[in-house]
């Protein structure tokens, strides 16, 4: 059965090439379009490391097309009908039985009017940008409810989000919409399965140490961890935090280290994330607003565990105390004393988040997305 991807992020996140590349190593029937910004650039695939072939591999069955000006990213319906019209001049879509749309009010849109023309059946997967962005314009609600009524399989990363959408946007009628909704989370580079140590030990000789790997910005809130830090430091604890990312508001990290246990490490690869990884004790990161947070995984993967913004993309994952701690993102006093839970017992939730983190290779959420695919 062939399967078209339509995936506008497809350029700017190595999730979707890492999904299609995993896909096709089961049947290599899925190709996928992905729409870009016409004079922008095609392979903007700045993420990937210098020995990742996956992009490359993808080549085949993948079309980049700049089929939309700057102009249409402000107009909501003429950017999906050039995407729709050029998807219907480059691809024969008779020859495809199923459409897998990556985004609701952007791929899901176009999924849905080439349903409706050629009958054929399309999942979509809802988005933090369809969540927090589209599902807020008034004009524009009805229309995603609508896109998802006739969806055959509604994806959503985790089950905090997908409770949000049906608490907070879909109160009422949505029995329908459950009964075909999967939670399928997100995987993580190899690399953090390859070199995954046999165990993990507190290495911080009475220091409670902690490491954030994000962007550095308010959403990203790593204030939040520096007031929790610095109240067990009143209280007499040795503490370090390592911010890891690119910084995009500065004047957040001018805050940040305004306090003297703070250290910008900077933006780092993969490789050398995970030996960061071996000299810190516990990931913390509490966003805001998160679809998924696969930095958490990254870290589970290598024995660390981790302390995550309740209600928000990686909540609900596992219970609650067996790999960490969700935390209410603006709660710095419960964090600290989730901190000093899981230092007590730290052998536990470490071996707890090494076995966890299994569950996010890319070979078993490829599966699932087969499964459903498929069915």
């Amino acid at each position: 059965m062939k399967v078209l991807h339509i995936c506008s992020n497809y350029v700017s996140s190595k999730i979707f090439p890492n999904l299609l590349y995993s896909l096709n190593k089961i049947s290599s029937s899925n190709f996928l379009f992905c729409p870009v910004l016409r004079g922008g650039e095609k392979k903007k695939n700045t993420y990937l490391e210098e020995d990742d072939n996956v992009f490359k591999e993808n080549a085949e069955y993948a079309i980049i097309s700049d089929c939309f000006t700057a102009v249409d990213r402000f107009l909501f319906f003429s950017k999906r009908e050039k995407i729709r019209k050029t998807i219907e001049k480059e691809i024969a879509l008779n020859d495809f039985e199923k459409i897998m749309a990556h985004s609701l009010f952007t791929d899901g849109w176009v999924a849905f009017k080439l349903s409706r023309k050629y009958q054929i059946k399309y999942s979509v997967f809802v988005q933090n940008t369809d969540i927090n962005i589209f599902f807020k314009i008034p004009g524009l609600r009805w229309f995603g409810k609508r896109i998802l009524m006739a969806a055959t399989n509604i994806v959503f990363a985790s089950n905090a989000v997908k409770r949000y959408v049906f608490d907070k946007i879909i109160s009422k009628n949505n029995a329908k919409l459950e009964s075909k909704t999967t939670v399928i989370p997100f995987a993580i580079e190899d690399i953090f399965f390859k070199k995954q140590p046999q165990r993990k030990e507190l290495s911080g000789n009475g220091t409670i140490k902690v490491i954030t790997v994000a962007t550095i910005d308010k959403n990203k809130n790593q204030i939040c961890i520096v007031k929790a830090l610095n109240e067990l430091k009143q209280l007499g604890n040795k503490v370090e935090l390592a911010l890891v990312g690119k910084i995009v508001q500065k004047e957040c990290l001018d805050r940040l280290l305004g306090y003297e246990f703070v250290r910008y490490i900077g933006v780092k690869t993969y490789a050398e994330i995970i030996e960061l990884y071996k000299q810190y004790d516990i990931m913390a990161l509490l966003s805001r607003r998160e679809t998924f947070g696969l930095v958490y995984a990254e870290a589970m993967s290598q024995g660390l565990p981790v302390i995550y913004s309740a209600g928000q993309g990686f909540d609900g994952q596992f219970n609650d105390g067996d790999i960490g701690f969700a935390v209410d993102s603006e709660n710095s006093h419960e964090l600290a004393e989730r901190l000093i839970d899981v230092i007590k017992n730290y052998s536990q939730f470490s071996n707890s988040a090494l076995i966890a983190s299994k569950r996010f290779c890319w070979d078993k959420v490829a599966e699932q997305y087969d499964k459903i695919l498929r069915g």
